[in-house]
């Protein structure tokens, strides 16, 4: 099954579980980011989000770009799967939440407009299921500002090798799975296939 089929079987399901992420956001929009996140977009953005520009690519769950609509921001949520998007405008609706919402592969951002942006922001998990990173880079750059920034939250792609999903034995038998610099795509059962990212 490949990524975008993936996400739209498995988006409803997902956004079942975004209640209790969503109270916390609205509550606190600085807790829709890692601490070490909110530090650097309070360095960059000194002066908060009023008047800036945001792209929320790869949105996922859409929290990031719920987050930073709350905190002033007008916000564009990019995404490849039509119903990750369709569940995330249903919330923005509910909520009066005006946020522009496109369909498109981070690769290659369609539809955005070059220079646009004076943030692009990608949360944990995003690098995963993107084929080529120096593309989504590239893309990245071409979308902001002079002078803009591209913030992510990402876990370190060292700690993969040592990670299985289907060794479940506690204390956790450390192994290596794979080599560091394969990057895939690698086939999960009954999962979407993923890139993995040096």
């Amino acid at each position: 099954m490949d990524t975008k089929a993936w996400w739209n079987s498995f988006s409803d399901k997902h956004y079942g579980h975004t209640a209790d992420s969503l109270t916390v956001i609205k509550a606190s929009p600085d807790e829709g980011f890692p601490r070490e996140v909110r530090e650097m977009l309070k360095k960059a953005f000194s002066g908060g989000f009023q008047g800036k520009k945001v792209l929320a690519a790869s949105s996922g769950d859409n929290m990031a770009a719920f987050a930073f609509h709350l905190l002033g921001a007008e916000v564009t949520s990019t995404d490849i799967s039509e119903k990750q998007l369709e569940n995330a405008s249903k919330i923005a609706d509910a909520q009066g939440w005006k946020i522009n919402f496109v369909l498109t592969d981070t690769t290659t951002l369609s539809g955005i407009p070059n220079a646009s942006y004076d943030l692009v922001f990608t949360s944990n998990g995003a690098h995963i299921w993107i084929n080529s990173i120096e593309k989504m880079y590239q893309t990245f750059y071409r979308a902001l500002v002079p002078g803009g920034y591209y913030v992510f939250f990402e876990i370190h792609p060292f700690i993969h090798p040592f990670i299985s999903r289907f060794n479940v034995e506690f204390p956790p038998r450390i192994t290596v799975e794979k080599p560091y610099e394969l990057t895939g795509p690698f086939h999960i059962p009954n999962q979407a296939d993923e890139y993995a990212w040096r």
